[in-house]
């Protein structure tokens, strides 16, 4: 095999490797979406800006510099506070979805908090736009995937 044939086959294996690795019962779409989170305890409430990274059809990662409110953690907290996130999408607008926090870690790379959360009681007509958006992205991947893979291919004497 030619060194050439073996670098195309790696790049090609790493790529469809990551394709098929996602484990979750819903896949994760990358996009950059700003948002505010709304954070409301029963005697403060606070909007933060954040950022949107990966969205599904269960729920959002997202970045946030803060996860401290006037002395209070957002994430730990008794009681827990109430949390509406509205989302701006490109082109559509906003989404607006009470949500929970499943995860969280601080990324020392981004030097911010990463947060994983859930739509909470989603009606019809939400659900409807998250599915539609789902296959927005969907359709999206393909091209992006083929666009990497050119790129990575284009290194290669």
């Amino acid at each position: 095999m030619t060194p050439n044939l073996s670098k195309i086959i790696v790049v090609l294996y790493q790529r469809i490797k990551t394709v098929f690795r996602e484990r979750r019962r819903k896949r994760r779409y990358p996009v950059y979406w700003g948002g505010v989170l709304e954070v409301c305890f029963p005697d403060f409430q606070k909007q933060i800006k954040v950022t949107i990274t990966d969205f599904s059809g269960s729920g959002i990662r997202l970045c946030t510099e803060q996860i401290y409110l006037d002395e209070r953690r957002m994430i730990v907290s008794n009681p827990m506070p109430e949390l509406n996130l509205k989302i701006f999408l490109p082109e559509r607008g906003t989404f607006e979805s009470e949500i929970t926090i499943r995860w969280y870690n601080w990324s020392v790379e981004k030097c911010v908090f990463e947060i994983g959360m859930k739509f909470d009681r989603l009606s019809e007509e939400k659900q409807s736009l998250i599915d539609n958006l789902i296959e927005e992205l969907r359709c999206q991947q393909p091209q992006q995937l083929h666009d990497r893979i050119d790129s990575d291919l284009s290194d290669i004497p």
